[in-house]
């Protein structure tokens, strides 16, 4: 009897879990709901020095991981157009940029912060940081984000996108005109974009121009 119950405990676990993964399948109904979800298991895995769970007893993040999420950002950029209309054109191209930024956005900025430190600059002793901090984390979020912009978006498109790719770019700068692109939320775009994304943007405009 406990061999039975164990067998229909472990059913039903994997029943549920399958129906997890099947809810989650079917709310990708657009570019921009895989994207953003990319985006937010992205900052979630943590860098160099943290591994957050990412769902699973054994499924941490860390800093591997990251990379190899940006891999399949960029892969799936590049497979657009075989998504099929349904998915691929429910997004557009702003919203496709903004979505990539965010890897690099304010949640991501407040990990990639050095900790306020004690007394004299310290990180050790009483004045030691309250998180883990490893300053190779934002070169390596900006290196993976540069590469999605220039291998998911710039060199697979056409010239006449990537002109107008190289416009969403320059209207996300700070010195932008009014007629920015919209974000995902309907809002106009980032008008103060922090240090992490600026660089990024203003390398993939060298690169295009």
């Amino acid at each position: 009897k406990k061999g039975s119950a164990g067998a229909g405990d472990s059913s039903g676990d994997e029943a549920s879990r399958r129906r997890g993964r099947a809810t989650r399948l079917s709310d990708a109904s657009s570019l921009k709901r895989l994207l953003n979800y990319l985006a937010d298991q992205f900052v979630k895995s943590g860098g160099e020095l943290v591994a957050a769970r990412m769902g699973g007893m054994f499924s941490v993040g860390g800093r591997a991981v990251r990379v190899g999420i940006g891999l399949v950002f960029s892969k799936l950029l590049q497979l657009r157009p075989q998504l099929g209309e349904d998915i691929a054109n429910a997004t557009t191209p702003p919203e496709t940029l903004f979505a990539v930024l965010k890897l690099l956005g304010p949640d991501m900025d407040k990990q990639l912060r050095p900790p306020d430190t004690g007394v004299g600059g310290s990180l050790t002793g009483f004045g030691a940081a309250s998180r883990n901090w490893s300053k190779a984390d934002a070169g390596v979020a900006r290196a993976i984000t540069g590469r999605i912009l220039r291998e998911g978006i710039a060199q697979v498109s056409s010239e006449a996108t990537q002109l107008a790719f190289l416009q969403d770019l320059v209207a996300v700068l700070p010195f932008s005109t009014p007629s920015s692109p919209k974000g995902p939320d309907g809002q106009s775009s980032n008008p103060t974009p922090n240090a992490n994304q600026l660089q990024c943007v203003l390398v993939e405009i060298s690169h295009l121009i």
